[in-house]
Protein backbone atom coordinates (compact mmCIF):
# COMPACT_ATOMS: atom_id res chain seq x y z
CA UNK A 1 0.00 0.00 0.00
CA UNK A 2 0.98 3.44 -0.71
CA UNK A 3 0.68 6.26 1.84
CA UNK A 4 1.45 9.39 2.80
CA UNK A 5 1.15 10.74 6.49
CA UNK A 6 1.57 14.21 8.05
CA UNK A 7 2.52 14.56 11.01
CA UNK A 8 2.85 17.94 13.76
CA UNK A 9 3.63 17.50 17.07
CA UNK A 10 5.41 19.75 18.60
CA UNK A 11 8.35 18.45 21.52
CA UNK A 12 8.68 20.34 24.73
CA UNK A 13 12.45 20.86 24.85
CA UNK A 14 13.88 20.05 28.30
CA UNK A 15 10.76 18.90 29.66
CA UNK A 16 11.58 15.28 31.03
CA UNK A 17 14.28 17.10 32.48
CA UNK A 18 12.37 19.42 34.11
CA UNK A 19 9.76 17.32 35.22
CA UNK A 20 12.58 14.14 35.84
CA UNK A 21 10.11 11.99 33.70
CA UNK A 22 11.78 9.37 31.11
CA UNK A 23 9.83 9.77 28.17
CA UNK A 24 9.23 13.64 25.97
CA UNK A 25 6.23 16.10 26.32
CA UNK A 26 4.75 17.04 23.87
CA UNK A 27 2.02 19.42 22.77
CA UNK A 28 -0.80 18.21 20.06
CA UNK A 29 -1.34 20.11 17.01
CA UNK A 30 -4.22 22.16 16.79
CA UNK A 31 -5.92 19.53 13.95
CA UNK A 32 -5.37 16.82 16.76
CA UNK A 33 -6.59 19.11 19.75
CA UNK A 34 -9.54 19.92 17.21
CA UNK A 35 -10.33 15.94 16.63
CA UNK A 36 -10.36 16.11 20.75
CA UNK A 37 -13.09 18.58 21.30
CA UNK A 38 -10.34 20.33 24.11
CA UNK A 39 -8.64 23.51 23.43
CA UNK A 40 -5.45 23.08 25.18
CA UNK A 41 -4.06 19.65 25.94
CA UNK A 42 -0.36 18.43 26.83
CA UNK A 43 0.39 14.66 26.50
CA UNK A 44 3.08 12.67 27.66
CA UNK A 45 4.15 9.13 25.59
CA UNK A 46 5.18 5.59 27.39
CA UNK A 47 7.51 2.89 26.24
CA UNK A 48 8.09 -0.80 27.30
CA UNK A 49 11.30 -0.59 29.08
CA UNK A 50 11.73 -1.95 32.72
CA UNK A 51 15.06 -1.47 35.03
CA UNK A 52 16.95 -0.86 31.54
CA UNK A 53 15.61 -4.11 30.37
CA UNK A 54 13.00 -3.60 27.06
CA UNK A 55 9.44 -4.88 27.20
CA UNK A 56 9.11 -3.13 24.01
CA UNK A 57 5.47 -5.30 23.78
CA UNK A 58 3.90 -4.85 26.28
CA UNK A 59 1.59 -1.85 26.25
CA UNK A 60 0.45 -2.43 29.41
CA UNK A 61 3.54 -1.37 30.88
CA UNK A 62 3.71 1.59 28.32
CA UNK A 63 0.59 2.38 29.24
CA UNK A 64 0.93 2.63 33.19
CA UNK A 65 4.74 4.64 31.99
CA UNK A 66 2.63 7.29 30.33
CA UNK A 67 0.19 7.81 33.13
CA UNK A 68 3.05 7.78 35.73
CA UNK A 69 4.60 10.65 33.22
CA UNK A 70 1.66 13.02 33.56
CA UNK A 71 1.07 12.36 37.37
CA UNK A 72 4.59 13.41 37.64
CA UNK A 73 4.14 16.46 36.02
CA UNK A 74 0.68 16.99 37.38
CA UNK A 75 1.82 16.55 41.09
CA UNK A 76 4.66 19.15 40.76
CA UNK A 77 1.74 21.39 39.09
CA UNK A 78 0.36 21.07 43.18
CA UNK A 79 -2.21 17.92 42.31
CA UNK A 80 -2.42 15.03 44.79
CA UNK A 81 -1.58 11.64 42.88
CA UNK A 82 -5.08 10.46 43.31
CA UNK A 83 -5.99 13.74 41.46
CA UNK A 84 -3.66 12.97 38.82
CA UNK A 85 -5.91 10.11 37.05
CA UNK A 86 -7.88 11.62 35.38
CA UNK A 87 -5.71 11.83 32.32
CA UNK A 88 -7.10 9.81 28.64
CA UNK A 89 -4.65 6.97 27.42
CA UNK A 90 -4.77 6.39 23.86
CA UNK A 91 -2.77 3.34 22.16
CA UNK A 92 -0.49 5.60 19.49
CA UNK A 93 1.29 2.85 18.25
CA UNK A 94 1.39 -0.80 17.76
CA UNK A 95 2.28 -1.28 14.68
CA UNK A 96 5.90 -0.84 14.64
CA UNK A 97 7.36 -3.78 16.64
CA UNK A 98 8.58 -4.13 18.92
CA UNK A 99 8.35 -0.65 19.69
CA UNK A 100 4.54 -0.35 21.14
CA UNK A 101 3.80 3.06 22.45
CA UNK A 102 0.88 4.87 24.79
CA UNK A 103 0.21 8.12 24.66
CA UNK A 104 -1.57 10.04 28.04
CA UNK A 105 -3.24 13.06 27.42
CA UNK A 106 -4.43 15.61 29.23
CA UNK A 107 -7.25 18.44 28.35
CA UNK A 108 -6.51 21.76 30.10
CA UNK A 109 -10.19 22.05 29.49
CA UNK A 110 -11.22 20.16 32.78
CA UNK A 111 -9.80 23.05 35.19
CA UNK A 112 -11.87 26.24 36.08
CA UNK A 113 -8.19 27.82 35.94
CA UNK A 114 -5.57 25.65 35.15
CA UNK A 115 -2.44 25.75 37.07
CA UNK A 116 0.43 28.12 35.04
CA UNK A 117 3.15 25.40 35.09
CA UNK A 118 0.59 23.56 32.64
CA UNK A 119 -0.67 26.27 30.35
CA UNK A 120 3.45 26.96 30.02
CA UNK A 121 2.66 23.35 28.19
CA UNK A 122 0.49 23.29 26.23
CA UNK A 123 -0.40 24.65 22.77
Amino acid sequence: MRAEARLRFYVVKEGARRYNIRFLIFKPSEQSIRRFAWSKMIAVTGVGVLDERQESENATLSARHALLNLIEILTKAGYTREQAYIVDLRLSQLVDVPNFTVSAFLPLDIFIEPPRELLDLAL
